[in-house]
């Protein structure tokens, strides 16, 4: 027979008995007829009482429902902010719901849950709490309110947050309501210790969870997202009921900053709970100089900040703050996951806390990821080839091939820096000071002070190539420079006339095709690409394709030279390790990502061909470029590019695996934002930071934010 309990902690007891015989389909008749007969014992209890019940009315559309619940204490009742979250819940299309999966964090009574699954067809539906009161007054009410077909679509458990929810199988929705007042001491270290007023003050406060947004109360919230990833189905959605008393703008941006994509669902404005101590918020306020909002009453116009509405609520009027459910998906998940997943290989998964994830476009946090999978497998940076590595060459050579039907040897490829670079080098192994160039005019300016820098004779032509070509005869040089200006790539007519004259004279043409390349899978018309497919082979003829247009990383250029006659490649390499000019080992892995995503998307449905045989033509040789040749560094290999067993003495061929602070700082650049954008209450934190660390007060404006 059920008794009405004298104390909480009999109350609580008397739940869980309840709860551990109701999953017990032989106990189940009787402990129901315990349970609805203590629910009369406790109707109309005061607040405060060892057990009561209450109810709360739910109407969707022409459905309504009352629900009848019992608390405890150290359970929340339903009030204004949880109507306004379930009210958000079930803004969402409700046969969005149909056959999902849905974790309520922080579900306290468990009316929610409740609430959903009567109201909606979710499959499943699983509250969790840190309280450990929560869970079998949960079952409880489940039981006092449903029926066996209701509650077997429902569950409850203990934990801190997602922690001690299964990785293993994904949910469709994730939702919470959940602390956002910061309390730096009073709460229970340990839980299941903690009386009736300890446990009711977890859902009221909540600890420093040592991230950034700790600075404006929303520090539980940012754990929770940071949490929520891994336990989402691709297109899971996160639902999360947010006062705005930190101002939307900093709200949005602790969801951005982690890869979602964020909206607000329904906002409403209530009054602040009597219950809640804002002067927490007032220290923030203080420690941040970022102000939070309140409002005087639920119609004003303009917000008051902390200080001043607690001010107000002393002198005994009410105060009001916006409450909002904000929705939010991961806007790139794959490639969020990946990165998440390969942080946790690398053995840095507090770098995700870190980082910047707003503005990221895929084809950036895809090479992170695949960045620091590569680090966590061997942690080295290789000394790239002088001429690029074999990897990337081989990627190019079958880009060309299987896109635009241009048969080259990974040899007949070679890998530069950045376009300006890549013409010094070409340069100092075809000329030596005081030979002629001929420059056209659209290239003379990017290419000048690299021309003066190799001492050579330059004249500058027009941009016309049959003007070029007749200018050609009239001057003595030794190479050629130009690119083709839109209006002529039609006809190829003039070039082939220059290249004629140039194999004629032993002259070197170099074509720069830079503001005309792009890397992509869709057709670009009237490319050299082409033009070098159909033609007979032209030996005195360099195409120059400066990466230009990388719009990921815009200064990670890199420069393709082809096709580059053995000769000319030998020297190549030599003015590329006097010069120090490899190319940066990121930079080349970026490009061969780049390239063999392309190449997935294309299908060959043939053995390629083999590239024609070519003759060695020849192409104008330095004097300098041969003296430096002489040296013994420039010897013949004796040795295997790909031994790995070999140990190079000559030169810095040799790695060691690079200390964990460069692995985390290299990931960080890499995923870096390009466009920070406005970083919302950013400065507020390092003015902060600073105060607090170094005693020196900043005003916010004071602090410059660099990329």
């Amino acid at each position: 027979m059920a008794t009405y309990p004298e104390s909480p902690r009999e109350a609580f007891q008397q739940l869980r008995s309840l709860s551990e015989q109701l999953a017990e389909p032989a106990r189940r008749p009787q402990a129901l007829a315990d349970l609805r007969a203590l629910a009369e014992l406790a109707r109309d209890k005061p607040e405060g009482a060892p057990l009561r019940l209450t109810s709360v009315v739910v109407a969707v559309g022409s459905s309504q429902a009352r629900l009848e619940l019992l608390l405890l204490p150290s359970i929340f009742a339903p009030e204004a902010w949880a109507h306004t979250f379930l009210e958000g819940l079930l803004k969402v299309p409700l046969d969005e719901y149909a056959g999902k999966r849905l974790v309520e964090v922080g579900s306290g009574s468990g009316w929610i849950c409740l609430a959903l699954a009567r109201f909606t067809r979710l499959a499943h539906v699983l509250g969790v709490d840190l309280n450990p009161h929560s869970a079998p007054l949960a079952w409880c009410n489940a039981w006092l309110n449903g029926d066996e077909a209701l509650v077997s679509r429902l569950s409850f458990g203990e934990s801190d947050l997602l922690r001690q929810v299964p990785v293993g199988e994904p949910w469709d929705f994730v939702v919470g309501c959940i602390p956002q007042v910061l309390r730096g001491e009073g709460l229970p270290a340990e839980v299941s210790q903690a009386d009736e007023q300890a446990l009711y003050d977890l859902s009221n406060y909540c600890a420093i969870q040592n991230v950034y947004e700790d600075h404006f109360g929303l520090g539980l919230n940012a754990r929770l997202l940071d949490e929520a990833p891994e336990r989402l189905s691709p297109e899971g959605r996160l639902l999360l009921n947010l006062a705005g008393r930190p101002g939307r703008a900093i709200i949005e941006r602790m969801f951005t900053r982690r890869g979602f994509t964020t909206w607000v669902r329904v906002a409403k404005r209530v009054m602040q709970a009597a219950d809640t101590d804002i002067r927490p918020l007032v220290v923030l306020e203080q420690r941040t100089r970022r102000e939070f909002e309140f409002f005087m009453d639920a119609h004003s116009p303009e917000p008051l900040r902390a200080a001043t509405a607690l001010g107000w609520l002393t002198a005994g009027h009410p105060i009001w703050h916006e409450v909002a459910v904000w929705e939010a998906r991961l806007a790139l998940p794959r490639e969020t996951l990946a990165l998440r997943a390969a942080l946790r290989e690398l053995g840095v998964p507090g770098l995700q806390e870190e980082l910047d994830l707003a503005n990221a476009p895929p084809e950036q946090l895809g090479f992170v990821a695949a960045l620091t999978e590569r680090l966590a497998r061997a942690p080295l940076l290789p000394y790239a080839h002088e001429s690029g590595d074999r990897s990337l060459r081989q990627l190019v050579a079958r880009y060309l091939g299987r896109f635009f039907d241009l048969r080259l040897s990974e040899e007949e490829i070679f890998v530069a820096p950045e376009r300006e670079q890549a013409v010094y080098s070409l340069l100092l192994s075809t000329c030596d000071e005081g030979d002629g160039v001929l420059v056209s005019h659209n290239l003379h300016a990017v290419y000048a002070p690299v021309l003066d820098k190799a001492g050579v004779r330059v004249t500058v032509t027009h941009n016309t190539l049959g003007e070029i070509r007749q200018l050609l005869s009239a001057f003595d040089v030794k190479v050629v420079l130009l690119a083709v200006e839109p209006g002529e790539r039609a006809s190829m007519a003039e070039l082939r006339g220059i290249l004629a004259e140039a194999e004629r004279r032993g002259i070197l043409v170099v074509l720069d095709e830079s503001a005309f390349f792009n890397i992509t899978a869709e057709v670009e018309p009237r490319t050299l690409f082409e033009f070098l497919a159909r033609e007979p082979h032209p030996s005195h003829l360099v195409v120059l394709y400066g990466l230009i247009k990388n719009a990921v990383f815009p200064d990670w250029e890199l420069t393709l030279l082809l096709p580059v006659p053995a000769p000319l490649r030998a020297g190549l390499e030599v003015a590329a390790e006097v010069t120090y000019s490899r190319i940066s080992t990121l930079v080349q892995w970026f490009y061969e990502r780049t390239f063999a995503e392309l190449l997935a998307f294309r299908i060959a449905f043939a053995e390629p061909q083999p590239p024609p045989e070519r003759g060695t033509p020849q192409v104008p040789r330095s004097r300098r470029i041969a003296r430096l040749e002489a040296f013994s560094a420039f010897a013949p290999k004796v040795f295997r590019e790909e031994d790995r067993e070999r140990i190079r003495l000559d030169y810095g061929e040799n790695e060691s695996p690079l200390p964990p602070p460069l692995l985390e700082g290299l990931v960080a650049a890499c995923a870096a934002p390009r466009d920070a954008g406005d970083q919302h209450g950013l400065a507020e934190a390092v003015a902060a930071f600073l105060l607090e660390t170094r005693g020196v007060r900043y005003e916010p404006g004071e602090i410059t934010l660099a990329p």
